[in-house]
């Protein structure tokens, strides 16, 4: 909780921030052999569940930060998936 200009503000902490990246991250590392169905069956009602808990505050960064560093927590699964294909070749399926 923080005033700005008299205003009070509530944000998401950064601290349960950063643990609900290490899950998820966690989560894409435990389930490394799985289908991408079956990750984002998965990861969908965690980040749904997050997301409803934080939509009342001011979280708009935070939900950038947190989309792309699921972003990248997902390439970086895609390319253990597929080493030996080019970016692109990822980036399309």
């Amino acid at each position: 909780h923080r005033k700005y200009k008299g205003k009070l503000l509530i944000k998401p902490s950064k601290s349960n921030t950063l643990i609900f990246l290490s899950n998820l991250r966690e989560l894409t590392k435990k389930h490394a052999t799985t289908p991408i169905n079956d990750l984002i069956k998965l990861i969908n009602p965690k980040l749904r569940g997050w997301s409803n808990y934080y939509r009342h505050c001011v979280a708009k960064q935070v939900f950038g930060y947190v989309s792309h560093k699921l972003f990248l927590a997902l390439w970086h699964w895609a390319k253990r998936r597929h080493p030996t294909k080019s970016k692109t070749w990822i980036a399309m399926k």
